[in-house]
């Protein structure tokens, strides 16, 4: 048993779990009958390859163990299959692990061993979702994407796993990508944090506490193709400010949508004009200079963009702030400099009751959203699609700090993203009232393709 250390990320995120189950989730729909058996042997195989398994966390550290046999869920659709498996991954999203950090919602005690896998299977008429629901902090998107690999692999192309054998981090976030390993400076990146406090405090605040932090999650297609459009439209238009010029990103394009989307329908009031920060989450591992592509770990950063409340009307507008202030962050490396602002979240959230934190992380970090965008083209998926995988779902946790998420993916020529919102701070009409705006949104963008 191996011992390793917790990044600053997995510890802050551990701190958030003790309020609500910090969970998040991945699911590939395969054309084809469910062989549970076949399913279930397949995902034990993977577990022991990669020498994953049980948890146990030591203080600041953390090992895996040998697991015993592990059943994959079998889930039973009452009703439309998107349904039941959006009202399957809502009820698992809000289901605590078992001994983790949240064990007293479970009435059992911590002893520090968990199980941070929850495999299942949903049939679905010739076809069949393929999920893990997991602790978030033991593993970031990129590492589930490695683990449903291994899992899909193993069930439709056995022959492709020899050559790609998973293994654990040897430190943490600091060692990979801390001062002069990933092109910023300890000097500049605390003037950076100190900076952003200040812009962010004419944010547009959430001014109601809530008692529940229950959230609920709704899974959205758009059309065939508009993912072309769209890149189409970012090829062509140019940032045409303060002489910076270049294309602008699909993820610049799905951040201003979401500032709209959330201007109009989100969960912080728009009683006055206020500007709107949101907040993004960003793999790491293109900043390392060691080669993580097999690594399974958390590796993530974040980086978050202030709208000004005078351009939000503006759709254009928007999207021209957004995509300077992305570009300025790239160059920046903001995405590695946040790790400075999470220890310093982090550090004040640990003297804090539940009841208090919650209300300093609003006001730490005002966000009205956060985002996560992930394209499987560029993955092992892409050989895979469309036959025999269909499609690739992502289910992102919303933490303390933000009152929804969306998580977009793509595959193929299918965009898709599943909107995960605190119920009580955006009910069932708000909800499906922000995501038709975020999916008018990028129509009205992609028709301009």
């Amino acid at each position: 048993m191996e011992i390793r250390p917790l990044n600053i990320f997995q510890r802050c995120m551990r701190m958030w779990d003790e309020a609500h189950p910090y969970n998040a989730a991945q699911v590939m729909q395969v054309a084809g009958a469910a062989d549970v058996s076949r399913i279930s042997a397949a995902w034990n195989q993977v577990l022991e390859a990669a020498g994953l398994g049980n948890v146990r966390v030591l203080g600041r550290r953390f090992a895996y163990e040998t697991p015993p046999p592990q059943d994959v869920v079998v889930v039973h659709a009452r009703q439309g299959h998107t349904e039941a498996l959006a009202e399957f991954i809502t009820r698992q999203m809000n289901l605590p692990f078992p001994d983790g950090p949240n064990a007293a919602e479970t009435g059992r005690p911590a002893i520090g061993l968990t199980m941070p896998f929850r495999p299942f299977v949903l049939p679905a008429n010739g076809t069949h979702y393929l999920g893990v629901v997991y602790q978030h902090w033991v593993a970031d998107s990129v590492s589930l994407r490695m683990l449903m690999r291994e899992w899909f692999c193993r069930l439709y192309d056995p022959g492709r796993l020899a050559a790609r054998p998973l293994h654990l981090p040897h430190g943490g976030l600091w060692r990979y990508f801390g001062p002069g390993r990933s092109g910023w400076n300890l000097v500049g990146g605390a003037l950076s944090v100190l900076r952003s406090a200040t812009q962010f405090s004419h944010a547009r605040r959430i001014d109601k506490a809530s008692g529940s932090h229950q959230v609920a999650c709704s899974l959205h297609h758009l059309p065939d193709g508009m993912v072309e459009a769209l890149l189409a439209v970012g090829r062509r238009w140019r940032r045409g400010a303060d002489g910076e010029r270049g294309s602008v990103t699909l993820n610049d394009l799905l951040l201003a949508a979401q500032a709209r989307a959330c201007d109009a329908h989100g969960a912080a009031p728009r009683r006055v004009p206020q500007d709107l920060a949101l907040g993004t989450i960003v793999d790491l591992r293109p900043m390392s200079a060691e080669n993580l592509e097999n690594t399974f770990g958390m590796f993530l950063g974040f980086t978050s963009v202030l709208v000004p409340a005078g351009l939000l009307p503006d759709r254009d507008r928007v999207l021209a702030n957004i995509a300077l202030q992305t570009a300025r962050q790239k160059n920046r490396r903001a995405a590695a400099v946040s790790m400075l602002r999470v220890a310093a979240g982090y550090a004040q959230g640990k003297i804090l009751s539940p009841q208090r934190r919650a209300a300093f992380y609003r006001n730490y970090l005002p966000l009205s959203g956060g985002g996560s965008n992930v394209n499987m083209n560029r993955s092992w998926a892409a050989e895979y699609h469309p036959s025999p995988l269909l499609d690739y779902i992502r289910v992102a946790p919303t933490g303390p700090m933000v009152p929804l998420v969306i998580a977009v993916t793509t595959i193929g020529q299918r965009l898709s993203f599943v909107l995960t919102r605190r119920a009580s701070l955006v009910n069932d009409d708000q909800g499906a009232q922000l995501a038709q705006a975020f999916i008018d949104e990028l129509t009205a963008w992609s028709n301009r393709g």
